[in-house]
């Protein structure tokens, strides 16, 4: 957690301008609709990958889980990438 959160917090922290505490730097990026199309395109594409994400993986792996041990290897096997 602290390897994550600390600097998460300290990144935060400056985008206020810490210690002064602004909004200004906010406040002037929502100001443009471009800033916001885009903030809400990158936040919708990744809403999309997620379920996309969930649909094919959580039933996969229930199919892996919940095959035989042969099964399970070749379902395994067949969903591994190529390598060169």
């Amino acid at each position: 957690m602290a390897v994550f959160g600390i600097p998460i917090i300290l990144l935060f922290l400056t985008s206020l301008n810490a210690p002064a505490f602004s909004v200004a730097g906010y406040r002037a990026f929502f100001n443009q609709t471009a800033n916001v199309r885009v903030l809400f395109q990158t936040v919708e594409i990744s809403v999309v990958a997620t379920a996309i994400c969930l649909f094919i993986g959580y039933p996969t792996a229930y199919l892996i889980v919940a095959s035989s041990k042969r099964q399970r290897m070749a379902l395994v096997y067949s969903l591994l990438p190529l390598s060169d």
